[in-house]
């Protein structure tokens, strides 16, 4: 071999580096694809929340029927009709989250996990005017969360 001849190939750090850098760069697009997911089923769940509580709402106002309310579990929230919630009735309309979504801190009237509309007014029974009940509603991947209000009048806020 001539000392004039240029070698080909690579060295061994150069290699490493090429390597250590490609790394880098898939775990910063894994984490940057992955979080608006998390992001969008925690915002999509609170716009589901919501529509289901102006349901109740709706119901108790309109409806003949009487109250309705929201009953909140960990891993679920379900519709139902009457002023206490049955795990057994049929007419229950049932919301299960994602299992990376759980609602937490219930702190809602009477220290229950419910919230019931009276008929007609469509006020939020157990709490009197300026009152509030809230719960947190947290995505585990992102750790995101969002706090859910209901104020006595049924007005939901979210911060």
């Amino acid at each position: 071999m001539k000392k004039d001849q240029a070698q080909n190939g690579f060295t061994l750090i150069e290699i490493l580096l090429a390597i250590a850098l490609f790394t880098i760069a898939t775990v910063i697009l894994l984490v940057n694809i992955t979080r608006p997911k998390g992001v969008a089923d925690l915002q999509s769940t609170v716009d589901l929340i919501y529509a289901t509580t102006k349901e109740a709402q709706g119901l108790a106002m309109a409806g003949p029927s009487g109250d309705y309310g929201v009953h909140f579990e960990q891993d679920r929230f379900v519709l139902f009709e009457g002023t206490i919630y049955s795990a057994s009735d049929t007419n229950n309309l049932e919301t299960t989250l994602n299992t990376n979504l759980t609602i937490e801190s219930i702190s809602l009237p009477a220290g229950g996990a419910d919230i019931v509309f009276s008929q007609i007014s469509g006020e939020v029974q157990g709490l009197s005017l300026g009152q509030s009940g809230s719960f947190v509603l947290r995505e585990s991947n992102t750790g995101e969360s969002k706090v859910l209000t209901i104020t006595s009048v049924g007005a939901v806020d979210v911060d």
